[in-house]
């Protein structure tokens, strides 16, 4: 996976329609950027769980380009899955954003 450590925005997307889709939010801060950068994991997640549907995504803008990565909220444990605190630090995000 592209390295991450230079993101300078985040931005995490509905897909379920992908004619239609809709940033939830959007985090452009750099603390906040570094701190969402630092739950990750150093390769990539997305081995799909059966009944899996990647309707989110995250869309990390590097230098030397955007690297987008999809999940849902299923995608939890076992090797190569999404981290828990990444889709809390997500959730709380989306949170302060819809209130």
């Amino acid at each position: 996976m592209q390295s991450l450590e230079n993101a300078t925005e985040i931005s995490f997307w509905d897909v379920r329609d992908w004619n239609s889709r809709k940033c939830l939010v959007r985090v452009t801060r750099r603390d906040e950027v570094q701190r969402l950068v630092s739950l990750l994991p150093g390769e990539r997640w997305g081995d799909q769980r059966p009944g899996c549907e990647h309707i989110l995504l995250a869309v990390f803008k590097t230098p030397a380009g955007n690297v987008e990565i999809d999940f849902c909220m299923a995608c939890f444990g076992g090797e190569h899955q999404m981290p828990k605190e990444f889709y809390a630090a997500f959730e709380k995000l989306r949170g302060k954003h819809e209130s």
